[in-house]
């Protein structure tokens, strides 16, 4: 019982890597929320991630749906990213390697979303 355990338990790790990720898009997209209702940003993240498939600004409700879904889909494939990383790199010196997967990922992305 114990070795099936462990055998789901070891391809469960990615799908929590990417379920991680996705959550963390959600609070990416809350935050530049906040942001665009304070004044300090023009747009958000839902409205540039609905933008990046759309080539242009969209408004309404599927707009919005499109917009979290892709942002929640980028952050599974950060975190996916990083967890694969993490086999390669090691687990040594864990929070930089975390900053600079988090830094890798980011700027990749920022030139389709601009």
């Amino acid at each position: 019982m114990s070795k099936a355990k462990s055998i789901l338990s070891q391809y469960d790790k990615p799908l929590i890597a990417m379920a991680v990720g996705a959550i963390s898009g959600i609070f990416k997209a809350l935050i530049t929320i906040i942001g665009k209702k304070f004044g300090l940003l023009s747009l958000d993240l839902i409205q540039i991630s609905a933008a990046m498939l759309t080539k242009n600004l969209i408004h309404g409700f599927g707009a919005y749906f499109l917009g979290w879904t892709v942002a929640c889909m980028i952050g599974a494939i950060i975190g996916l990213g990083f967890y694969y990383s993490l086999i390669l790199l090691g687990r040594d010196y864990l929070m930089l390697k975390a900053i600079g997967a988090g830094l890798f990922f980011g700027l990749s992305i920022l030139p389709a979303q601009v």
